[in-house]
């Protein structure tokens, strides 16, 4: 029955022919919509799991509710694409042309995945489970890290080598979930720098000592910066391939701060609805300015212009939102500098996403 299901999901291709480059199954928005379905289940999981272990005291086991969550969803991605695979081989396909463009790194993301889930528990065994940073440094999680942004990207790939820049959000709402679920595992790898994950500079986080004080600034600082770094590399690589409708931002922004402050909200100062919140408001304007000003390799200014005003509004209002439903006890010359340096950080990544024009002779040299 699944086979039959998956063959009526390739015959339904996005193009008219029946296969894509070089006797390649086609891929289908279908076949896209659930792999985001899949990859949602998985590291939304992960995400809980990353919950229970800020609020379930003494977790000291391998074999918990939390884990078989994000585990199942890894066996179902895993089936799927398997059944995939042996289905389309069966119908003639070459094993290496038998999975649509862009999931044949999904499928090895699996394997990785399980190989890091068997070494998690045999870690866990003999070390005993981590705690705060050292759990997201272990070898077995990081191979885990990989094998889910390997999974994770899947759609995001298949819908890179369709055609054209212009889409609906409909069709390209799969690719936006991909989009998020990769940016979601890389903000969680890293929420030791990450402002949305612990409010260094709220008042209830102040110390009194010169040298902690110094402490508190800089890795709130270098958090930042990184932050911003990592959300605009992700960000203008999506402007450059499509012109984005209106909501694709609004979307990756929301639902990537939902999916920290959720995980972390003890840790935060305000509410996690303010962040959100935050989140709302710099995607709807970040989407706002790409529908108006159409940042893209034909227009350079358009795209430093965004890829600095984005982290600035961010920050911005994320010390706004600390304002207002707090204290901030970092000095002004810092807040009012970090939210500088956001754009910064924002502007030399469009110039690695963005290149200047070389000049002539250059290349041949």
């Amino acid at each position: 029955m699944l086979t039959k299901g998956l063959n009526k999901l390739e015959l339904a291709p996005e193009v008219s022919a029946r296969t894509t480059r070089a006797g390649r199954v086609a891929g289908s928005l279908k076949y896209d919509w659930l792999m985001a379905v899949l990859i949602f289940w998985l590291i939304g999981g992960v995400h809980i799991d990353g919950w229970a272990h800020q609020h379930v005291p003494n977790l000291e086991t391998f074999f918990t509710p939390w884990h078989a969550i994000f585990y199942s969803g890894l066996v179902a991605i895993g089936s799927f694409l398997a059944a995939t695979l042996v289905g389309n081989h069966l119908r003639g396909y070459a094993w290496t042309k038998a999975l649509p463009v862009g999931y044949g790194l999904s499928l090895a993301g699996v394997v990785i995945f399980a190989f890091g889930g068997v070494a998690d528990m045999v870690w866990h065994t003999v070390f005993g489970i981590e705690v705060s940073v050292e759990a997201l440094l272990s070898p077995s999680h990081l191979l885990l890290a990989t094998g889910g942004v390997l999974i994770a990207s899947g759609p995001l790939r298949a819908a890179w080598w369709r055609g054209g820049r212009a889409a609906t959000l409909p069709r390209l709402l799969p690719m936006l979930v991909s989009a998020t679920m990769l940016l979601s595992i890389f903000t969680f790898f890293t929420v030791y720098g990450s402002l949305f994950a612990t409010t260094w500079p709220a008042a209830n986080r102040q110390v009194y000592t010169r040298q902690l004080q110094e402490f508190n600034v800089s890795i709130g600082l270098m958090g930042l910066l990184f932050q911003s770094a990592l959300l605009m590399g992700l960000t203008l690589l999506l402007v450059r391939r499509w012109q984005l409708p209106f909501g694709s931002l609004t979307f990756l922004y929301t639902v990537n701060i939902a999916m920290v402050t959720f995980m972390r909200d003890r840790q935060l100062s305000t509410s996690i609805f303010a962040f959100i919140l935050v989140g709302l408001v710099t995607g709807l304007a970040a989407d706002l300015f790409v529908t108006r000003f159409r940042p893209s390799t034909s227009r350079p200014l358009a795209f430093r212009v965004f890829a600095t005003f984005t982290p600035v509004l961010l920050y911005g209002l994320y010390f706004l939102a600390l304002a207002l439903t707090g204290a901030i006890w970092w000095t002004t010359a810092v807040w009012t500098g970090a939210i500088f340096l956001a754009g910064v950080a924002g502007l030399l990544i469009s110039y690695v996403a963005l290149p200047p024009r070389m000049p002539t002779g250059v290349e041949a040299e």
